[in-house]
């Protein structure tokens, strides 16, 4: 039993003399084992694609991995480009970076494949005198009809923690890219030369190493949505007694609120959203309230739906 669920068919002599006769059943064992291990293993696509919405090969559907405003400064290698910042309204979704005035992609809408990005990283403060810059270098597929110029996004966050949440969202994104460029300039080049290295030629190599990794600040790498997904879950949960305390009619201690430590099942419809839930003195608090109050008693219901589950694949497991 042990050789067969090592997939061993033979043990080569070295087995006890009594046990050479098994030999022979071996090959239809170890065949055994592994048709198991398959049934294991294996995943009804059409099920999967009906029940997450993703398409063929196991890719979401336009999976948004990262939003929200920036100060740009384009600049194209091959014109020189513009020195004014705008701000713009980024996402970053697994197929491309786009960029528009506005949240509601109006107007001049650019977007750039993400197999087309071959660098991204952070920029030294010295290059445009000024903080949290970070540069994105796109370089379109060779041959491509009607394909932009090789281009350097320069971009300025707000702050740090936001500079590193894009530099590590946009590497995630482009883990299995190909022909990513080694070597990067982390200043730019004026007056002649490179602010980093003091190069005269603007088209002379990086002086800097890439990376593809995360940032210092993020160590979520490489880009797992169940990850993400149980730590939103776990900043939910420790929010959920203050939310639980803020909506409650009772004195704060939370008593009236929840009588039993137990959770409710999707479904009873007890977490379902408009719905009464365990939470009861929550809810009827919150019951005649304005749109905040019904985003309270929603985000309370879903905390305990996620509890749920949580509960469930732990105990399972």
């Amino acid at each position: 039993m042990q050789n067969a669920s090592n997939l061993q068919e033979e043990d080569g002599g070295k087995g006890a003399v009594s046990m050479h006769p098994m030999n022979c059943v071996m090959p239809e064992s170890v065949a055994r084992v592994k048709t198991f291990i398959q049934s294991l293993v294996q995943i009804d696509q059409k099920e999967v694609s009906a029940e997450r919405g993703v398409k063929d090969g196991g890719y979401i559907h336009h999976l948004i991995l990262c939003k929200g405003f920036l100060w740009k400064r384009n600049t194209s290698t091959a014109s020189g480009g513009s020195l004014q910042y705008r701000k713009r309204y980024f996402e970053l979704s697994n197929i491309a970076l786009t960029y528009s005035q506005n949240e509601k992609q109006v107007g001049d809408v650019k977007s750039y494949p993400v197999q087309w990005i071959k660098v991204t990283e952070k920029m030294d403060e010295g290059a445009f005198h000024r903080k949290h810059m970070l540069q994105v270098v796109i370089v379109p597929t060779p041959g491509m009809p009607n394909a932009p110029p090789q281009t350097a996004l320069h971009l300025q966050a707000s702050d740090v923690n936001e500079q590193n949440r894009w530099v590590s969202a946009i590497r995630k994104a482009c883990l299995t890219n190909r022909d990513m460029i080694p070597v990067y300039h982390p200043g730019a080049f004026k007056n002649g030369k490179w602010t980093c290295c003091r190069t005269p030629a603007s088209q002379e190599p990086g002086c800097s190493q890439c990376h593809r990794g995360i940032t210092m600040g993020d160590w979520r790498d490489p880009l797992d949505p169940d990850l993400d997904a149980q730590i939103l879950f776990s900043q939910f949960l420790k929010g959920r007694q203050s939310l639980i305390k803020k909506y409650s009619p009772d004195d704060g201690s939370g008593s009236s609120t929840r009588g039993s430590s137990s959770s409710p099942t999707p479904s009873s419809g007890a977490t379902s959203l408009g719905h009464d839930d365990e939470l009861g003195g929550a809810s009827a608090a919150a019951g005649d309230g304005g749109v905040g109050d019904k985003q309270c008693r929603d985000l309370l219901g879903l905390v305990d739906e996620l509890k749920w589950y949580h509960e469930q694949c732990s105990s399972s497991a």
